[in-house]
């Protein structure tokens, strides 16, 4: 099973910035690429579950559009 924990990974990204914010970063080229990559993956991950949670809101729109006026065919629209 996968988890998303945003609030952690949200959390995460302000300290590796605040990290990056510093002179002395920048010094160690090994550690400030691994906390540059580290960075990107989860602003990726973060970004993924912001898409998947959008289309899940969408979805439910429409499903309680099709309810509401008795539209079978919004199912079909759904299933895409």
């Amino acid at each position: 099973m996968i988890h998303f924990d945003i609030p952690a990974c949200q959390s995460k990204i302000k300290e590796y910035e605040a990290e990056m914010n510093e002179p002395s970063f920048w010094e160690d080229i090994q550690r400030s690429q691994k906390v540059n990559k580290e960075v990107k993956l989860l602003k990726n991950k973060i970004q993924k579950y912001e898409d998947i949670n959008s289309r899940i809101e969408d979805t439910e729109v429409l499903i309680q559009l099709g309810m509401e006026e008795e539209d079978s065919s919004i199912m079909d629209e759904v299933g895409k």
